[in-house]
């Protein structure tokens, strides 16, 4: 399943730039799929929660806006 080995790519991202920020937690995390990405968007949403357990990240909630062309894109994150 390369959805999570791609979850925790983002998962990596998401968290240096929490770290960053100085940030409490993650709230939400935006991407972009592409229909040439080949990646089930609900298993990536599912492997994205496991990935983030007992990090700043647990309990995010994943937007996975679906577009025609490209791959996966981290839009933004939302952290507090």
């Amino acid at each position: 399943m390369h959805e999570f080995s791609m979850a925790q790519n983002i998962l990596q991202i998401v968290l240096a730039e929490a770290e960053k920020r100085q940030a409490n937690g993650v709230k939400a995390i935006y991407l972009k799929l592409g229909e040439t990405s080949h990646i089930e968007p609900d298993n990536l949403v599912f492997c994205l929660g496991l990935a983030a357990k007992g990090t700043l990240a647990e309990g995010v909630k994943v937007h996975i806006e679906r577009v025609k062309e490209g791959d996966l894109l981290l839009k933004a994150i939302e952290v507090e």
